[in-house]
Order: C-alpha cells, then sequence, then structure tokens
C-alpha cells in the first residue's frame, strides 16, 4: 500500500504483517516437525519467541493509538513515559546480533 492515511491504520498494516509473518513462522514448524528436524525447531523456536514479542508490541501500541483518539501526542508521552512499547535496546545490548 503506497498511502496510509492516519497513525492507527500504519500500525494496524503493521499488526496485520506480523500476524502474517508469524503464521509463516508456524508453518515452517510444522514442516520441521514432521521431517522429525529437531535443529531446525530449536533454531525457530527464537523466531516464535522474537514473534510473540512483535505482536505483543504492535497490539499494545494499536490499542494506545485508539485511546488517544487521534492524539499523537499522547502516544509519545506516554511511550516515554513507559520508556517505550517499542524502545531501543540501551546502548551495547544487542550489538553482537547486529554484526
Amino acid at each position: 500500500q503506497s498511502a496510509i492515511g492516519s497513525a492507527e491504520e500504519a500500525v494496524s498494516l503493521s499488526l496485520d504483517w506480523e500476524q502474517t509473518v508469524t503464521q509463516q513462522i508456524y508453518d515452517l514448524v510444522e514442516i520441521a516437525r514432521g521431517d522429525r528436524n529437531y535443529i531446525a525447531l530449536r533454531f525457530l523456536d527464537w523466531f516464535v519467541t522474537e514473534q510473540l514479542e512483535e505482536l505483543t508490541s504492535m497490539g499494545t501500541l494499536l490499542a494506545l493509538i485508539r485511546r488517544a483518539s487521534g492524539n499523537l501526542f499522547y502516544v509519545e508521552e506516554h511511550l516515554a513515559r513507559k520508556g517505550g512499547v517499542l524502545a531501543a535496546k540501551p546502548a551495547g545490548e544487542g550489538a553482537a546480533e547486529a554484526e
């Protein structure tokens, strides 16, 4: 989609995408399970855990935006006060993952 009309629409589309990705990962888990590929299952478990975090973050952000009724300053203030639903990792944390 090339035009997004609101923050709620953007986050809703992001949540839809995360749900699609989650289903794709679940499909891979089922393939690995069917093949009795236990190494792949352990590998995919990390992705399942990450997707749970993504779904939770997007769902929380969407609920917050809806409660704010279009007042994005409220959303920004709330995220700053709470450390952010989608807060960046502190400096140095996750640096090895990025390399």
